[in-house]
């Protein structure tokens, strides 16, 4: 009889601690967090208790929850989140690429893992959700191994990159210690643009540097440097300065000085002095 009484009351602890291990995605706010807040409409009795969806585990490789009833759990009283339609539900802007996931959990419990699925491109929304939607393998996984998570749980995912437009990211928490799982759905957007682009660097020409010989031009983008000027630019000409062998005149830009006076210029000869032999014969 004392044997009996235990295992009545461990069935019984069992049953209570699967009923109150409830949570829901808080952010991005899931289909039937939504409804709790007032954004979705007309939802039924899931806007009361959002983190209720809880059905047998097997998703995607057993008949858990059962195709047409992937939103609701296949619970009846949920029913009205399994509505499908372009613009039947509220959806979240997201963007490719690591995002936070954030579940809350009003009752702990130990837990298997944490999987994320999402729609393929190119899914119809306006039919029941069904694992033909769906890319079967999760995008993301986190294996817990039994242990009591936070009320609070966060987990980064990578989205990926080729989405755009509407799509359903589908949540399992599923339990390590009961056959149960509980089923979250969230309803994104993705911009139209936000796949990424690689871009190209900004690479500026090299500047090419030239050393002029003499005589030579010396030639930029702007200025010209040297013997002939640019337009519009003020040159001054280079004096070129030469020395002048006995005899020969100098020449500079406005003097000439030698035997030879410049036009305009008064020039006096040089005096040429010569020493006399002595005592010449």
């Amino acid at each position: 009889m004392k044997l009996k009484k235990i295992f009545i009351m461990s069935i019984i602890l069992t049953a209570s601690s699967t009923l109150w291990a409830h949570g829901y995605i808080k952010s991005p706010a899931s289909r039937a967090y939504k409804c709790a807040q007032g954004i979705n409409k007309d939802c039924g009795d899931i806007k009361y208790e959002p983190q209720s969806v809880e059905q047998r585990s097997g998703f995607p490789d057993k008949n858990f929850p059962i195709d047409g009833k992937l939103a609701s759990g296949g619970i009846q009283r949920f029913a009205k989140l399994d509505e499908a339609g372009e613009n039947r539900w509220h959806k979240t802007q997201m963007h490719v690429g690591d995002n936070n996931f954030s579940w809350y959990l009003t009752a702990r419990h130990s837990t298997a893992n944490w999987r994320y699925y999402i729609t393929k491109n190119g899914w119809n929304p306006n039919v029941p959700l069904t694992r033909a939607a769906f890319d079967l393998k999760p995008f993301c996984t986190q294996y817990d191994g039994g242990a009591i998570p936070k009320a609070d749980v966060s987990i980064i995912c990578e989205v990926p990159v080729d989405r755009i437009g509407y799509h359903i990211i589908y949540g399992v928490w599923q339990i390590a210690d009961t056959s149960n799982s509980f089923y979250q759905v969230v309803d994104v957007i993705f911009p139209d643009n936000d796949k990424k682009q690689p871009t190209e660097p900004d690479i500026k020409e090299p500047t090419e540097t030239v050393t002029n010989q003499p005589g030579e031009l010396v030639v930029t983008d702007t200025t010209v440097t040297g013997t002939k000027p640019a337009t519009g630019s003020v040159v001054t000409q280079p004096t070129e300065t030469a020395t002048n062998q006995p005899g020969e005149p100098v020449v500079s830009d406005t003097t000439v000085t030698g035997t030879k006076p410049a036009t305009g210029s008064v020039v006096t000869q040089p005096t040429e002095t010569a020493s006399n032999q002595v005592n010449q014969l």
